[in-house]
Parts: C-alpha cells; sequence; structure tokens
C-alpha cells in the first residue's frame, strides 16, 4: 500500500464515480502517511463511505480526523437525503395496513 502504484489505485478506486462502497477497514495493515494522505484527498470526493476503519496504522493523527471528518460529512448527508424518504416509506407501509 505504500508505493506509489499501490497509493494512486486506491485513490482511483475510491473516488471513481461508480464507487458505491459504504464501508472499508483497512485497520492494522501498515498504512502510512503517505498512502493516508491519498485515502485523506481521495475522500475529499467520495460520498459513500460511512465508515472508513484505519486506526492501528502509523499515520498522523491529523490526518485520522480528516478522513473522520469527511466520513462524517458523508453520514451527515445521507442522514438529510435518504432517511426523510425512508421514514415516508415506512409511514406510507403502515397506512396502506
Amino acid at each position: 500500500m505504500n508505493t506509489p502504484t499501490s497509493r494512486a489505485l486506491l485513490c482511483k478506486i475510491l473516488t471513481a464515480p461508480e464507487a458505491k462502497m459504504a464501508m472499508i477497514n483497512i485497520r492494522d495493515n501498515l498504512i502510512r502517511d503517505e498512502a493516508a494522505d491519498a485515502i485523506k484527498f481521495a475522500l475529499k470526493t467520495n460520498l459513500t463511505i460511512m465508515k472508513f476503519q484505519i486506526d492501528m496504522n502509523p499515520i498522523k493523527h491529523a490526518t485520522v480526523k480528516e478522513i473522520e471528518g469527511s466520513v462524517k460529512r458523508n453520514v451527515a448527508r445521507y442522514k438529510e437525503k435518504y432517511a426523510p424518504a425512508i421514514k415516508k416509506e415506512i409511514n406510507q407501509m403502515y397506512q396502506e395496513r
């Protein structure tokens, strides 16, 4: 994960328009700062990831916080966009009974 090619591939995967991943777990994988920076950059445009486990890797705390911030943004966006629609659908199901 710490070669330029693997970092570029990870960034490409995370930023692809068809990327629909909701959770990624790369906990305790020896991810280093360079790869974490690529992840941080990719998550600025990825709006689907709701959980990203990156703990137990030797990376800067500030980078972890930025990744967590992107994930929190995605969760908030999901709740704002989809939660009302799901609630409405549930209410309609109860009314049909």
